[in-house]
């Protein structure tokens, strides 16, 4: 699907995929800046994870449970499939956001991103 953001109609639309919980101010500034580019293709490379080559860096994850456009179960599931081929679990925290909570809770999400970065000893 190729969605134009600078269409008035699809402006509501926009919002409530990419920026849920973000005032309508900022959301629409956010908005402006998206273009209507296609994309480059899908990859069709496979590219396999396994521990050696991922699973030895420590990794984290932030959950957003209101993401409409990546639902928390598969945001979970990425977790999961991660988690099967590595040598450690990988660092959940969850946050009641949208897809952008870098944009509707900035102060929150650095004081998750911090305290991944303290518990890890950088």
């Amino acid at each position: 699907m190729r969605l134009d953001p600078g269409e008035r109609d699809a402006h509501a639309s926009t919002h409530e995929t990419f920026y849920g919980d973000v005032d309508e101010t900022m959301a629409t500034a956010a908005i402006s800046l998206l273009s209507a580019d296609g994309p480059l293709g899908v990859a069709t490379e496979a590219f396999t994870v396994r521990a050696d080559r991922y699973g030895t860096v420590p990794h984290t994850y932030v959950v957003c449970t209101r993401d409409n456009v990546i639902p928390a179960p598969v945001q979970r599931r990425f977790i999961r499939e991660i988690d099967a081929v590595s040598n450690a679990p990988t660092t959940v925290r969850e946050l009641v956001s949208s897809h952008s909570p870098f944009l509707a809770q900035p102060a929150v999400l650095a004081t998750v991103i911090a305290g991944f970065a303290g518990a890890s000893g950088m």
